[in-house]
């Protein structure tokens, strides 16, 4: 007995050619997919700083959105020695003495804490004339840690510390309401 000889004919070819192309174009669409997410992402970069400045008008503490999307500001803690702080009454004491001179007509602040930046933004988070009171607080700057973490529109975050560069973090799920701080 013979076995029955298996060929190939026409339609089986065309099948396969047919299977075949359409893996190749699941593949492809899945890569151009993924080159189209990291487009999207580069153009509403965004990337917060926050800097100290110094001027013959006197000090300041600025807030910068360098990126080219806006950015969502998470949270914002500032801490002294570690500890966090609520209010700017409370950042005046701590570090230029319970004494200090500091009131409404002598400074100046723009809150961020859960504010949108849009791309160019660059405006001071407090700013202080020279006093003998001011010499006192940036004396003590060096126990001040202030800490930020920011969103993109795509729900990506990153967190970021005064004057240190930005590194990507989980976007906070609940922010503890008693550690954030609004200049």
């Amino acid at each position: 007995m013979s076995s029955p000889k298996k060929t190939l004919n026409a339609d089986r070819i065309v099948a396969f050619t047919a299977i075949l192309i359409s893996i190749c174009a699941l593949v492809v669409s899945f890569y151009e997919v993924r080159i189209m997410r990291t487009q999207q992402e580069a153009s509403v970069w965004p990337y917060v700083i926050l800097g100290q400045n110094y001027n013959s008008e006197g000090f300041t503490i600025r807030s910068m959105n360098k990126g080219i999307g806006p950015a969502k500001i998470e949270s914002l803690i500032l801490k002294v020695d570690g500890e966090p702080l609520d209010s700017l009454g409370q950042f005046f004491t701590e570090l230029a003495g319970p004494e200090h001179k500091f009131n409404y007509n002598n400074y100046s602040v723009h809150g961020i804490n859960q504010t949108v930046l849009e791309p160019g933004y660059d405006k001071h988070l407090l700013k202080l004339p020279w006093t003998p009171d001011t010499y006192k607080l940036i004396d003590q700057l060096g126990r001040v840690e202030i800490e930020v973490i920011y969103s993109s529109i795509l729900g990506e975050c990153w967190w970021m510390t005064f004057e240190e560069s930005p590194e990507p973090c989980d976007c906070p799920k609940d922010k503890n309401k008693k550690d954030q701080f609004n200049f």
